[in-house]
């Protein structure tokens, strides 16, 4: 056919043409029959469409169509010769293969693989299996045995592989004698004897007559061999329809299939002005976008119009043969308007509900956090709106668990995760409570003992019933429901496969690896999109040829997405692919470069868009396909490429590495402001603050306003140590225990004797550490368990000399006393008066340790401080302005001059004299003890007046966005939100440490 127009509407002309022309008994036109011919076609969607043009084409001679049989060209041998033994499932396959593999003698089996699975582990010998079945089909493909294959090998190459193809012919064959025993024949087998001549049962029911060949430009050696048989016999004849100029007829063999030498020599096929070369994937896009435009100007802004005019989406065809194109094309198209549809569909194991089974796979196999999170996060389980997702992630912070696996003895509704603390404890309770709704009402008997494949497809089952419901009325035409459906569909295959796997073979295996070999059947499988007549189709690169639309813009046309090329087979390399006659790159490169030309010539008005970086900014290679030309064309495609010629494409493409032109395209600007509420107003600002809160409130009100007021925070799991909060809280909490415990038991006479302030130290910190992380804690964890045991060693010693000098404990956790009645939102809520301006102003806020002196009367207000490096509370409260010895200070944090007015029980006589100080836990041991303020009366009335005047300016209830004010590390939670990045970096001293109020 000649190739200046698309082929399929040529090819149903063809068609309409060989139809016998019957008519009806009162005179009128009748029917058109072609139901005895049969027509092969390269793909599914090609035969769809031409059935349509058929139709079309009998309306319009006003005739009724009897239409031909199609078919694909991998179905062809079956439908020639029909398979007269029943062909065992996909399942079973892989479950007799992997026991053939499985059962080969250990030094066979290491000179097939350096790695084999453990002996035990069956999902990963189905793994294997399948990966060799799907090495047979590649094999059989060329009409080839395994035991062929090891005879290829013995000459020609430089490597002689002949020894592992002889054990895996090994494998073959016992996996043919155990098909052969169980009255079943997989289809190599059965293909293979109808090449060797041996398959005569079953023609007669094979199909006879006239056979089309439309737009096959390759063909494996066993179908080739297959169609052979039935020409020689008499059975065919078979028509060749080739989508070229006929001058070109000895570029095709006798099928219609291009002969790869040929076109070696073809000469330029592919006109310059038909590509575009642009930067990366979203340039990509953007240029599809103005191409669109170009082919229809009068369609203005959009691709089309109300009146009609312009492109209509089933004019338009957009080829993306690279995947990462896809997402940056499908959100411009709807920026315009315009819906895509995927030809393709979507893998099966990337819906939700096969999301679902794969996280609840992980989760079973080893039971680690991060297989919780993953189905704790899963949407169709809803319990990011019920609060469960939060709460995990709260648990996780205060615990930092490495797996979670619940006792077989635990009682419903019994807490049994390990939590310690007020908060601690509460948040284990009630994450107890949603992990044994989701263990006993979704994964159920899955958490049972094994038991064979088999008999876990009830179980297997009652996952998505539990969650989608088991008398839900699903509609296949919604969106959410047709992936239900279809996984629900998958699922059932493949346990109605599992009931067939032959009993000697089904030993008992766990849940998680029923649930995995079921998993590995859905790859490789897609769920079709919904109908869209309005969608715009994105089309992979072999449905492209035979699509029959006006417009068409190729995406992508980059190595190796274009030409497809099969790279690094462990087991096929390139030359051992050659000698069998199976399809390699040579021949793909043909069959592109033809297909890229007949679309071309068929519509000039194609473009072929190629990109210069993926969307990681890694280099990409010229299709070789734009490159099949000589000279001084070929310098300038190169040229081109390398981005010598700046801007390539005038719908927004760039050049090499320039940034997008945002006065030709809007969406080139970043839509958003950061922040996008630069000015915070409270209409009623807090009337109580913690004394620790203060710092940020003087370094960068905005951020207090966001952290403190509107209490923005991030939560998540993916801590795997712990943080210096988690550190310092751990610490805090073992030295409250030895207070609290001296306090009740000595009067807060610790001993003096340094080897028992470290046994009861380990002890309490032993203690600590299995309540909150139980027995599952992550390795680094452990560590830091031990730095801090290190730490408190060093506090022992300098305890006991502070107990030698005659100190005694008298308070731990000090605060101030609880708050009227009308200013608490909660029972037990604690704050001291701090009047400003006549007004009520409230300080809250626990002091770590309280120490008295008896023989001297003094009293020391200390804060525990486990930061990294030991600090003075002067580096930490204040800053000098400006530069030399004498330059003022001014307050930077006000935390230990407030802790003045939250102290009780220190008699008022002796307030004046109050010492303040840090006591210091760094990881230089010989720096622990204390380091106290050196603050005269008049300095810490500043530091009050300071805190008087941030309050003043709190009480406004304004917080502007300040650039310069804004403190922010890489990894800052809110740095996003905004729009900073690292401005400077943080003191040592402003490490969080642990505050409870």
């Amino acid at each position: 056919m000649d190739w200046t127009a698309p082929a399929l509407p040529a090819a149903a002309g063809l068609l309409l043409e060989r139809a016998k022309r019957e008519k009806w008994d009162d005179g009128s036109p009748g029917s058109l029959d072609l139901s005895e011919l049969l027509v092969v076609l390269p793909g599914g969607r090609a035969g769809r469409r031409l059935l349509e043009l058929l139709l079309d084409g009998a309306e319009a001679q006003d005739r009724v169509l009897r239409p031909p049989r199609m078919a694909t060209l991998g179905a062809l041998p079956e439908i020639l010769f029909p398979p007269q033994l029943p062909e065992p499932g996909p399942l079973v396959e892989r479950r007799v293969w992997a026991e053939a593999l499985r059962t080969l003698p250990d030094q066979a089996m290491e000179r097939l693989l350096a790695s084999p699975p453990e002996s035990e582990d069956l999902a990963q010998w189905m793994g294997l299996g399948k990966m060799i079945r799907e090495l047979q089909r590649t094999v059989g493909a060329g009409g080839h045995t395994f035991a062929d294959v090891a005879h290829a090998c013995r000459e020609g190459f430089l490597f002689n592989d002949e020894e592992r193809w002889r054990i895996l012919a090994r494998v073959q064959a016992e996996v043919r004698g155990r098909w052969r025993r169980l009255g079943l024949e997989d289809a190599e087998t059965r293909r293979e004897r109808v090449l060797s001549g041996a398959e005569a049962a079953g023609e007669e029911e094979g199909f006879t007559g006239e056979l089309w060949l439309v737009g096959v430009a390759e063909m494996s050696g066993l179908v080739r061999g297959v169609l052979g048989r039935a020409l020689a016999g008499g059975r065919v004849q078979v028509h060749t329809v080739v989508h070229a100029p006929s001058t070109w007829d000895d570029r095709f063999d006798a099928m219609g299939c291009v002969e790869p030498a040929r076109w070696s020599e073809a000469g330029e096929l592919i006109p310059e002005d038909a590509i575009r070369v642009v930067e990366g994937p979203r340039e990509q896009a953007r240029e599809v976008i103005h191409l669109l435009r170009e082919a229809a100007p009068e369609a203005g802004a959009g691709l089309a119009t109300e009146a009609g005019a312009g492109l209509a989406p089933e004019d338009v065809t957009v080829g993306v043969p690279d995947p990462e194109v896809i997402p940056f094309l499908t959100d411009r198209l709807a920026r315009e308007g315009v819906t895509s549809r995927l030809a393709e569909g979507i893998p099966l194991e990337r819906t939700l509900p096969a999301r679902l089974l794969a996280a609840v796979a992980d989760f079973l196999e080893e039971g680690e956090w991060e297989g919780l999170a993953a189905l704790l996060r899963h949407p169709d389980l809803r319990l990011e709106s019920d609060g469960g997702v939060d709460l995990a992630d709260r648990y996780h912070a205060l615990h930092l668990p490495a797996r979670i696996r619940r006792p077989e003895r635990a009682s419903p509704g019994e807490g049994w995760l390990p939590s310690r603390g007020e908060n601690g404890g509460r948040v284990g309770r009630e994450f107890s409570g949603t992990l044994d709704r989701l263990l006993d009402e979704v994964l159920g008997d899955l958490l049972g003992p094994p038991r064979p494949l088999a008999r876990w497809g009830e179980p297997l089952a009652a996952v998505l019933l539990a969650v989608y419901g088991a008398d839900a009325a699903l509609d296949p035409h919604r969106p959410g429901d047709r992936e239900v459906v279809a996984v629900s569909r998958a699922l059932a295959e493949a346990i109605q496969d599992m009931e067939r796997i032959p009993p000697e073979l089904d030993t008992p295996v766990p849940g998680a690896v029923a649930l995995r070999v079921v998993l590995d059947e859905l790859r490789g499988r897609a769920l079709p999109p919904g109908a869209d007549a309005e969608a715009v189709e994105l089309l992979g690169w072999l449905e492209l040829h035979l699509d029959d639309v006006p417009h068409m813009v190729i995406t992508g046309v980059n190595e190796p997405h274009l030409p497809e090329a099969v790279t690094g087979d462990p087991f096929l390399p390139h030359e051992l692919r050659r000698g069998l006659g199976l399809l390699d790159n040579e021949r793909r490169w043909a069959r592109d470069l033809y297909q890229l030309a007949a679309i071309v010539h068929a519509r000039p008005g194609t473009r072929i868009v190629t990109g210069r970086r993926t969307l990681a900014g890694d280099p990409l290679r010229p299709s070789r396909l734009l490159l099949a030309v000589e000279g001084k064309p070929l310098a300038r495609r190169l040229l081109r490429f390398l981005g010598e010629g700046g801007e390539d494409g005038a719908g927004g493409a760039v050049g090499a590495g320039g940034p997008p032109n945002a006065a030709r395209d809007p969406f080139a600007r970043d839509p958003f402001a950061l922040p996008p509420e630069p000015v915070i107003q409270v209409a009623r600002p807090p009337r109580r603050l913690a004394v620790t809160a203060f710092r940020s409130l003087l370094a960068d009100p905005y951020r207090f306003a966001l952290e403190r007021i509107l209490r923005l925070d991030t939560v998540d799991d993916r801590a795997r140590e712990m943080d210096p909060m988690i550190f310092g809280v751990v610490t805090h909490a073992v030295l409250e225990g030895l207070g609290r415990a001296s306090l009740r038991e000595e009067g807060g006479r610790l001993p003096a004797d340094e080897v028992e302030l470290r046994r009861r130290l380990d002890e309490l910190l032993d203690r600590e550490m299995a309540g909150r992380f139980g027995r599952h804690a992550h390795p680094a964890v452990r560590l830091q368990g031990e730095q801090i045991r290190g730490r408190l060693h060093a506090f022992a010693s300098w305890q006991a000399e502070r107990s030698r000098e005659g100190w005694i404990l008298a308070q731990v956790e000090a605060g101030p006393p609880l708050l009227p009645e009308s200013e608490r939102r909660g029972p037990t809520e604690r704050g001291r008066l701090f009047p400003v301006d006549g007004e009520p102003f409230y300080l809250s806020g626990r002091i770590d340790r309280v120490d008295h002196h008896p023989e001297t009367g003094a009293w020391c207000l200390l804060d525990y401080k486990t930061s990294k490096k030991a600090r003075t509370p002067d580096q930490v409260h204040r800053k000098r302005q400006g530069r030399g010895r004498d330059a003022p200070h001014r307050w930077v944090d006000l935390q230990l001059p407030l802790y003045r007015h939250l102290v009780e029980g220190i008699p008022e006589e002796a307030r004046d004299q109050v010492q303040l100080g840090y006591l210091n836990l760094p990881a230089d041991r010989d720096r622990t003890g204390v380091e106290l303020a050196r603050w005269d009366e008049v300095e810490l009335e500043e530091a009050d007046q300071e805190a008087r005047e941030a309050i003043r300016r709190l009480r406004l209830g304004v917080f502007e966005w300040d650039p310069a004010a804004a403190r922010v590390r890489r990894d800052d939670a809110l740095a996003p939100l905004l729009g900073v990045g690292v401005m400077e970096e943080l003191d040592d001293d402003e490490e969080a440490e642990n505050d409870q109020d």
